[in-house]
């Protein structure tokens, strides 16, 4: 796997792979595009080489990565879901943690909606402004990959990893 990886520009396989787990195909494929990425990241590569769709395509679907697809969990989660901020509403993408917008939803309300005022105002001003990026970034890269909110998961558990590569 090391010497397959090692052939490519690293930033740009990364990125792909990244951008695989943006569709809701490769929802029930997260292990193996988590560990695919680390062994990205742990191998030392200079190469300006980018993948191409067929070869990607190889990559993630190795027989190497195919050892550990027993380890995935069909996925039954809410693979988009919206929640409102200022500014309007945002799509974020909860990932494995299904209970992950729950949370931020709690968050937010100990800092804004509380009968007492969160006693350090600037401390509010700041979480405001780093939510409000991380919202409106999450926004974004829903927009810019097409994603709706509540997309129909289809569960083909541990099948192949689905590659479809448009450059945005």
């Amino acid at each position: 796997m090391d010497a397959a990886v090692s052939g490519f520009n690293r930033i740009d396989l990364l990125s792909a792979v990244a951008g695989l787990q943006l569709l809701p195909e490769n929802a029930e494929r997260i292990v193996r595009l988590e560990a695919l990425a680390y062994r990205i990241a742990c191998v030392q590569s200079n190469r300006s080489r980018k993948v191409a769709p067929h070869l990607l395509r190889e990559l993630c679907n190795s027989p190497a990565l195919g050892t550990i697809a027993h380890a995935e969990d069909p996925f039954d989660s809410v693979f988009c879901e919206e929640m409102s901020f200022h500014g309007g509403s945002y799509r974020v993408l909860p990932g494995i943690n299904e209970h992950a917008t729950f949370i931020l939803k709690r968050i937010l309300e100990s800092l804004f909606f509380h009968r007492d005022n969160f006693p350090d105002r600037e401390y509010v001003r700041m979480a405001t402004r780093l939510i409000h990026g991380a919202l409106a970034l999450s926004e974004r890269i829903c927009t810019a990959a097409g994603i709706t909110r509540n997309p129909q998961i289809v569960t083909r558990f541990q099948e192949d990893i689905v590659v479809r590569m448009e450059r945005c």
